[in-house]
């Protein structure tokens, strides 16, 4: 067994050869490897059906993959190979993802796993879905957040598959919560969170108020589940925007980034918007600089009613 993890993202290798090479067990799709030093992910989709596991999982719109913990009948439970993970990722030890192709597309002789590279648990590590065992019956089950460091790719594609097919389909922007409701979520707002509900809310019906009805586009990439959505789009200016509830540094540099992707994303999609930020107060600036710099305009809000496009 090598003291150094010998494949590369891309390379097709058998589970066997890979724990030939580096450890671990042949007989689960999560454990350790390497002395314990590292840890193994082997994803399957076909052989994962049948215990409810696709039901979540797959790579998302933001560019983590969504996979389901071990346990293929009641609840998953926070131990084993899934505790686990969770330690590796709390050691900071390498985690090497490996998976093979979607049903229906061709699989090589052998039928190999691709390494797709290192990933790391995000933020949250995990969540709980309700998914169906092996008898059907349905139950809980542990939901890891992978995040990519080094890959080829997340997705196996079948050949001649569309890499450009973005779909955009807009909707009506709806109301949004502004007091947390504990039990009724799953997850509760944060105050960070509900203060940018509260902001959104007052801009919706400062421009419903004006004949405009703001909308939002859910953007679905190719390969990918979910989608990615912009807060707002006003067609009639013909502006994307980015909701923050802050004009901190950070939030104002996140915001950057978010509204030049939607920005870039719609326009593959052959639908042209300029990117705008709505923020509750003019911020530093240097700030403001940075925003033009990059041809993103600002919308500011101006007590007790107002709002102001610079």
């Amino acid at each position: 067994m090598t003291r150094t993890f010998p494949f590369v993202p891309g390379q097709e290798v058998t589970k066997s050869a890979v724990h030939q090479a580096v450890g671990g067990s042949d007989q689960h799709a999560m454990n350790s490897c390497l002395s314990r030093t590292a840890f193994l992910i082997f994803y399957d989709p076909k052989a994962g059906r049948k215990f409810g596991y696709d039901m979540w999982e797959g790579e998302q719109a933001d560019g983590t993959f969504s996979y389901t913990g071990q346990g293929v009948k009641g609840d998953q439970r926070m131990r084993g190979p899934n505790l686990g993970l969770v330690r590796a990722a709390q050691q900071n030890s390498p985690i090497h993802f490996f998976r093979r192709p979607e049903p229906g597309v061709k699989r090589l002789k052998g039928n190999p796993y691709t390494y797709v590279g290192r990933v790391i648990l995000g933020e949250p590590m995990f969540r709980e879905e309700v998914a169906p065992d092996e008898d059907g019956r349905n139950r809980k089950v542990l939901v890891f957040n992978l995040v990519p460091i080094d890959l080829a790719d997340f997705v196996v594609k079948s050949q001649g598959s569309d890499a450009g097919a973005i779909r955009c389909e807009f909707r009506s922007s709806p109301e949004l919560p502004e007091v947390a409701q504990p039990g009724v979520a799953s997850r509760v707002p944060t105050a960070t969170e509900l203060e940018e509900n509260k902001l959104q809310n007052r801009f919706r019906k400062y421009r419903s108020d004006r004949g405009e009805t703001p909308e939002t586009v859910d953007i679905r990439l190719p390969n990918a589940k979910g989608s990615v959505r912009p807060d707002f789009i006003l067609r009639e200016r013909g502006i994307v925007i980015e909701v923050k509830p802050t004009i901190s540094r950070e939030h104002v540099r996140l915001a950057i980034g978010q509204v030049l992707d939607y920005a870039h994303l719609l326009k593959l999609d052959g639908k042209n918007f300029d990117p705008a930020i709505l923020l509750p107060a003019k911020p530093k600036a240097d700030l403001v600089s940075l925003a033009e710099s990059v041809g993103i305009g600002l919308i500011i809000e101006r007590p007790p009613s107002e709002f102001q496009f610079v």
